[in-house]
């Protein structure tokens, strides 16, 4: 247009000005997933494009919504992927977007080996995981449930089963990765047992029977005697010679070679009693009331018994025995009799002895005479046994007649004789014994 003389016409010209919508890039949501697995992309855009980044493979890069397939060195990573939108025939300047893939390690788990384990001992687990987890299984107790290397202790009611432990493995952030588990077999055996059972005493070299309690195989050892078989828990055992008087001591040992467990033992003591002796020695045979001295042989205390007499020591076996007046003239029986004053297990044992009390030998030659003259002189003597006159110048009608007479000879007229009359037995233990009369004449 003319603003000052307005002679011109006004006059025109035009310009197309295109406005290009700027390019959009949006790369999708971060994604978190359990392993190396196939992640379906989702980018947002106008115009083409391409995706890059990462060491995997992509299905289609130029493809928004197209696939990401991971590369195994990217387990446990987070990767980053970009969406690069692209115009060529647009002014307006690419422009990208980013998304992370977060691929999660795939969880683990190994509960470790089986195990055998003898009796109530705790137990050390293994387990392998990569994340955090928790044992389960069994009715005992766990050290700490949640450390795979803990501890398991069985409960009594567990001994001679086999049980089933558990390790699970979890996720316990984006809980993408499903809960593994594994197990393992614990076997708790049952504990070997050993008892030899009761002590014994027994009188003399008998076979004596052994009860060993054992839940398995085992065997008999110690002692010089012999077993009737070693591997049974209640077989006999027969004592060498050398061990009588003696306590030797026996062992049973349970063993078991399939077990786990280790041997035990126990020992049961058994004393063989030397069998009692009694010999109350020789017969004897004494003369009249004197003391007699008694040679017991014992190999243990013990007491003598029998007669009315009295025993200096009845519990001594060399005591000394006095007869009573009623027992002069008889044989009379005493008995040493030896006991077991300590376990009782002997039984007492006797032995007898006679002893013959003979009576003491008489010899009374009768009173003292006075005859007149040369006369024959009747003798009387009193006398228990035989015997024999003894004396005088003149002679005896029979000498061995304690009622015998005596003629004096003619030298003897006016003297006094000594006649001496001896009794004697040679069948007895008695001494002679005389005694003497005086004739008068």
């Amino acid at each position: 247009s003319n603003p000052t003389s307005g002679v011109c016409p006004d006059v025109s010209d035009s310009m197309e000005l295109t406005v290009e919508e700027e390019l959009i890039a949006d790369a999708g949501p971060d994604q978190t997933v359990c392993g190396l697995v196939t992640v379906q992309l989702n980018a947002t855009t106008n115009a083409g494009g391409t995706w890059s980044g990462g060491a995997g493979t992509f299905a289609d890069a130029t493809d928004p919504a197209t696939t990401y397939t991971p590369a195994a060195s990217e387990e446990g990573t987070i990767v980053t992927l970009t969406w690069t939108t692209t115009d060529p025939g647009s002014t307006c300047p690419d422009v990208s977007d980013q998304v992370q893939l977060t691929f999660e390690e795939e969880l683990t788990a190994d509960a470790g080996p089986d195990q055998t384990v003898c009796g109530l001992q705790a137990v050390q687990l293994n387990a392998t995981a990569n994340g955090l987890g928790s044992w389960s299984g069994g009715d005992g107790t766990y050290a700490d449930p949640t450390d795979p290397n803990t501890t398991y202790t069985p409960v009594a009611t567990e001994v001679g089963s086999t049980i089933t432990l558990t390790w699970t493995t979890s996720d316990p952030t984006s809980g993408v990765c499903p809960d593994v588990s594994d197990s393992m077999e614990l076997t708790v055996e049952e504990e070997l047992i050993a008892d030899a059972g009761s002590d014994q005493t027994v009188c003399g070299l008998v076979t004596v029977q052994l009860n060993a309690t054992t839940n398995a195989g085992g065997e008999w050892s110690g002692g010089a005697g012999t077993f009737a078989d070693a591997t049974d828990p209640a077989t006999t055992y027969t004592p060498a010679a050398s061990e009588e008087g003696t306590t030797i001591t026996l062992t049973w040992t349970t063993t078991d070679p399939g077990s786990t467990c280790p041997d035990v033992s126990d020992q049961v003591e058994i004393t063989f009693e030397e069998e009692l002796t009694a010999d109350a020695g020789p017969d004897q045979t004494v003369c009249g009331l004197q003391a007699v001295q008694l040679n017991a042989t014992a190999n243990g205390p013990g007491t003598w018994s029998g007669g009315d007499g009295t025993f200096a020591d009845a519990t001594d076996p060399n005591t000394t025995y006095t007869p009573a007046a009623a027992e002069v003239g008889s044989t009379i029986t005493l008995t040493w009799t030896t006991s077991d004053p300590t376990s009782g297990v002997c039984p007492d044992v006797s032995d007898s002895m006679e002893l013959t009390v003979e009576e003491e030998l008489i010899a009374d030659a009768g009173s003292d005479q006075t005859v007149c003259g040369l006369v024959t002189v009747q003798l009387n003597a009193t006398t228990n046994a035989g015997g024999e006159w003894s004396g005088g110048a003149g002679t005896f009608a029979d000498a061995t007649d304690p009622a015998t007479t005596y003629t004096p000879a003619a030298s003897e007229e006016g003297t006094i004789v000594t006649l001496t009359w001896t009794t004697t037995d040679p069948g007895s233990t008695c001494p002679d014994v005389s005694d003497q009369v005086e004739i008068t004449f």
